[in-house]
């Protein structure tokens, strides 16, 4: 098998995976990620056990993720679509270099992981030209947006996000459908948040495409049911790092809510899963 790709934000990154090593100068109360504090054995230890290397590892390939920790879905599909400068934004012995043994393509991949972040993350262009991100309402009451919203959605927020949400999920199945045209087998969808869920499951070509984790006495179909994150309790405590019994049962302090090392394993058993299906598939096709 060629090399498998791996788009996401942090989730996919790693972050905070370093935690649960035996390495030095690990700092758990960090509130938000500073690169600063993580050292090069930090950074490998994550690349080691995080879910994509451990697909990697079960079908005896490689793996590439994104080199910087973080970004919104626009920075996630500007990474496969840039694929050929991702060597020269890691190596700047590289960054001049035009023979193909500096660069990436898409054809030394078989299969893409697309980790679709925050929908509404980015910043969402208005038709005067002004970005808003409507997480913010210091931002929605800078821009035009409450105009924008009055004038084409009857002044309701849902009204808006339906249509945001369908609008992506197009630009989600154009993409994959490019990226399995140009030779890709096919492209996987993880998505960390539910709200793009039902666009998802309604749509037969994506639907196909998402993957989903296995947890025993149930399957959950996002990395937030996966942590059990809802608004009464925390229904899978050791999926996430900052409720980790792993950490309880050692009096360590721990502030990172990303992804536990048992998610990672559990995350990379689903990829797995999905991938071996397709595999067989093509098998019997042929």
């Amino acid at each position: 098998m060629k090399g498998i790709l791996f788009a996401g934000d942090s989730f996919t990154w790693g972050e905070g995976l370093h935690l649960y090593s035996d390495l030095p100068n690990i700092h758990y109360n960090e509130v938000s990620f500073n690169n600063l504090r993580y050292t090069p054995a930090h950074k490998d230890w994550i690349n080691a056990n995080r879910f994509s290397r451990r697909v990697a590892n079960h079908f005896e390939t490689f793996d590439l993720v994104r080199y910087c920790n973080g970004g919104d879905n626009s920075e996630i599909f500007d990474f496969i679509d840039n694929i050929e400068t991702e060597y020269q934004n890691r190596y700047v012995d590289a960054q001049e270099a035009t023979h193909r043994m500096f660069k990436y393509k898409l054809e030394d991949f078989d299969y893409i992981i697309i980790q679709l972040t925050d929908i509404f993350r980015q910043r969402i262009p208005l038709p005067n030209g002004e970005l808003c991100n409507i997480r913010s309402t210091d931002s929605m009451r800078k821009t035009g947006f409450k105009i924008y919203l009055k004038d084409n959605f009857d002044n309701k927020l849902d009204n808006f996000i339906s249509y945001y949400l369908e609008l992506f999920s197009k630009k989600l199945g154009d993409k994959i459908n490019k990226y399995e045209k140009l030779g890709i087998k096919k492209c996987f969808i993880i998505t960390w948040q539910n709200d793009i869920l039902p666009n998802i499951k309604n749509n037969v070509f994506l639907n196909e495409r998402l993957i989903s984790f296995d947890l025993g006495d149930k399957s959950v179909e996002s990395i937030w049911d996966l942590q059990g994150l809802d608004k009464i309790k925390i229904e899978y405590p050791q999926m996430t790092i900052n409720k980790d019994p792993y950490f309880l049962e050692k009096n360590i302090v721990v502030t990172n809510g990303h992804t536990s090392l048992t998610a990672h394993k559990l995350m990379a058993n689903g990829i797995i899963k999905k991938i071996e299906q397709n595999e067989q598939t093509g098998i019997h096709n042929i």
